[in-house]
């Protein structure tokens, strides 16, 4: 697990290696390019730590 306290949000290599382990990067079934991921990271940064990923709010974005 990479967010360990449930707080909703990861590093942004954290968010990179969950993204992989779910096999959506250049090794799995769902490609996206690197830049395509940084864009992910970009859009989904936590506004008040720039160095974190709202994965949270990614996840329920996807789900809906």
């Amino acid at each position: 697990q990479f967010d360990d306290l449930n707080v909703g949000r990861v590093t942004q290599s954290q968010f990179t290696r969950a993204l992989d382990a779910l096999q959506v990067s250049s090794l799995g079934h769902l490609y996206l390019a690197p830049h395509e991921i940084d864009e992910l990271k970009f859009f989904y940064t936590d506004p008040n730590d720039p160095h974190r990923v709202l994965w949270k709010l990614f996840e329920n974005d996807i789900d809906h």
